[in-house]
């Protein structure tokens, strides 16, 4: 293989310690012309002096560094004709921050101010992937994810530039991920597979593992909940405390508030055990004890907040609240509609306010369910499904049930799956999928698309142990090989 083509490949320090090395490798076999067609953009000073570390001599752009550099020399004068150039609204670029002050604590500052720097920001990321297109000149990005303020950015930056922008996407497997083209949402390793010929040994054996996993957790999700050792529980919060300390201390307000650099004590001690105290009040107050699943349901995930407002494969209009209210009014006499909060919203994010489940518990027929409850029991004996783009889409095509969705995947052309674009004609849509006699797909069709999707992601895992780092490491390299094939082919 030979590297001609531009690349822009995202690593902080997430994506750093689970593929860098990966990189590393395939690197280490290319010549000096090729090495130059590579280039990494990161986010923290911290993660540029890693990077150097791990790939010298390797092109990187550094966001942390750009906005230090620049900050006193930029003036946002010219901002309205900066907004036109990118197509998109200031307060669509913005959003994303604008819901992660509903959760976290940021620098206090007089509105104005805010405004100026929430304007001075956008500029300065502008420029930055502005300089990174006159100066490298990408031809593929390949991001970890899409749909903060810097990816929009870098999205509109790249449609003007003929730039092809993937991400990577972990999803329900956990040794697998996708690779996801931002322009449609589609994976091209899974429009390749959908004509593939399926080999019926393998088919089977795909299977059995799916009928093993299919009653439990999903895999990927799994991971996520997989508990550390009491020590590692208590030691790393207070690592990750000193290094956002160390972080927020080397920079001004000013900087810190344009960086969306959290104050550590009043956001990393106060905000974090007022979001347990109210994450005690939740459990105890509004999440209902006594769940009747033979009654009749329709049950609702609700995804990660505020991480999912920073995601580009779920509509930015969708409001929770909203949705659970023309849900509840939509619904047919006699059935309920059951919410189901996300694990991680409490265990690694913020709880949401409390008025949040206060006045969704003001519908009768809405009940909250404990958190612990498995996603699976739930999916076979409910009516449908609705939620965004997460795991539970590709569950519902495994237990061969109706999931309304209001976000995008690359396999969301399953029949199984039905797009809420609007919430105008759901009591209509609710009444047929609840009343008239479904037609269900047959499972063996089901599971021959699930294994289509499955053969079409690419070896990695997100979450390894240590005696799976080395095969780990091989199935990335590899991984990354098959996509740097790929996009020289484009």
């Amino acid at each position: 293989m030979i590297i001609k083509k531009k690349y822009l490949i995202n690593l902080d320090s997430y994506q750093l310690d689970i593929y860098g090395d990966a990189i590393k490798k395939i690197i280490t076999k290319l010549n000096d012309d090729e090495i130059k067609n590579i280039a990494i953009h990161c986010a923290s000073i911290d993660d540029k002096n890693k990077i150097k570390k791990i790939l010298p001599g390797v092109i990187i752009f550094c966001g942390e560094d750009y906005v230090k550099k620049n900050f006193s020399l930029t003036e946002y004068n010219n901002y309205k004709e900066l907004i036109e150039k990118l197509n998109i609204s200031f307060g669509e670029i913005n959003y994303s921050l604008s819901v992660y002050k509903k959760f976290y604590y940021h620098t206090r500052l007089n509105p104005d101010i805010q405004l100026d720097l929430d304007l001075k920001r956008t500029i300065l990321f502008y420029n930055f992937y502005d300089e990174i297109f006159k100066n490298f000149k990408p031809n593929i990005v390949i991001h970890e994810h899409t749909g903060g303020l810097g990816s929009k950015i870098l999205w509109e930056k790249c449609k003007q530039n003929n730039c092809k922008y993937f991400f990577i996407k972990g999803m329900y497997f956990d040794d697998r991920f996708a690779l996801v083209d931002q322009e449609n949402f589609q994976s091209p390793f899974f429009e390749k597979s959908k004509n593939l010929e399926i080999n019926d040994h393998e088919f089977q054996n795909f299977k059995i593992k799916i009928e093993n996993l299919k009653n439990k957790f999903a895999p990927y999700e799994s991971k996520k909940k997989t508990n550390k050792k009491f020590f590692f529980n208590i030691l790393g919060p207070i690592q990750n405390l000193i290094k956002s300390f160390l972080k927020f201390n080397r920079n001004n307000k000013e900087i810190n508030y344009v960086l969306t650099r959290h104050p550590p004590i009043i956001d990393g001690i106060f905000y974090k055990i007022l979001s347990y105290a109210k994450n005690f009040i939740f459990k105890k107050i509004y999440i209902d004890k006594n769940i009747n699943l033979n009654e009749d349901f329709v049950v609702l995930f609700l995804q990660v907040e505020p991480e999912i407002s920073s995601y580009s494969m779920v509509n930015i209009n969708v409001d929770s609240e909203s949705l659970i209210k023309n849900i509840s009014l939509s619904l047919p006499v006699g059935v309920k509609l059951y919410i189901k909060e996300h694990p991680a919203q409490i265990k690694q994010s913020r709880s949401k306010d409390l008025s949040f489940f206060k006045n969704i518990k003001s519908f009768s027929n809405v009940r909250i369910l404990p958190i612990n409850l498995e996603s699976n029991i739930l999916i076979k004996k409910s009516k449908f499904i609705v939620t965004g783009s997460g795991t539970c889409l590709f569950e519902g095509i495994l237990h061969n049930k109706k999931c309304l969705h209001y976000g995008a995947h690359f396999y969301t052309d399953h029949e199984n799956l039905i797009k809420i674009d609007n919430h105008q004609n759901l009591s209509k849509l609710f009444k047929k999928l609840i009343t008239e006699d479904q037609i269900p797909k047959n499972t063996e069709d089901n599971y021959k698309f699930a294994f289509k999707v499955y053969k079409s992601m690419l070896l990695g895992k997100h979450f390894v142990s240590s005696d799976e780092k080395n095969e780990n490491l091989n199935n990335w390299t590899n991984s990354f090989y098959k996509i740097f094939q790929y996009c020289e082919e484009l």
